[in-house]
């Protein structure tokens, strides 16, 4: 009788592993590319694409932050403290993304996870927070989207159009 019952789990569990094997398998067949996220999104036509090889920052632009880019640089200027794991901050990453920023608009998006330096000197202290900064970067105000992850509610407290 174990025998028997030992023939039948062993069926069982073979069945199982060739039915979620065959699964995976149509699932890659079927779907060469990887499924595009929030973070691999292709940008607006106008936008930069966040941490692409190009660090000028141009107006209107959404932009991996660097000294270099934030140098460059011209009219309002944001930092947008952003961390891969959050996601609320991959939700505004995208909304960004899909928007045509205004000419005199550069966001910076600034990796909460290691500008350690960056958080100290603005007192930031959550990811998804936005600190406008002029062009010196001394801190002009901040806003925590967190609970509204949108541009529209980062253009509104900003007041940009």
């Amino acid at each position: 009788m174990s025998k028997k019952l030992s023939l039948i789990l062993i069926s069982i569990l073979s069945i199982t592993v060739a039915a979620i094997g065959g699964y995976f398998l149509y699932f890659t067949i079927n779907n060469p590319e990887p499924i595009q996220t929030p973070q691999t999104q292709q940008p607006a036509p106008k936008q930069p694409v966040v941490g692409s090889q190009k660090v000028t920052a141009v107006p209107g632009a959404y932009v991996q932050y660097s000294e270099q880019a934030f140098a460059e640089a011209s009219g309002t200027r944001i930092l947008f403290f952003h961390a891969n794991w959050c996601p609320q901050c991959r939700m505004l990453h995208a909304d960004i993304e899909s928007q045509t920023l205004p000419d005199n608009t550069t966001i910076f998006k600034v990796n909460y996870d290691t500008e350690n330096e960056l958080r100290k000197k603005y007192g930031v202290t959550q990811q998804t927070t936005f600190v406008q900064v002029n062009q010196t970067g001394d801190k002009l105000s901040s806003f925590v989207a967190y609970n509204t992850p949108t541009y529209a509610s980062v253009a509104k407290q900003f007041n940009i159009q």
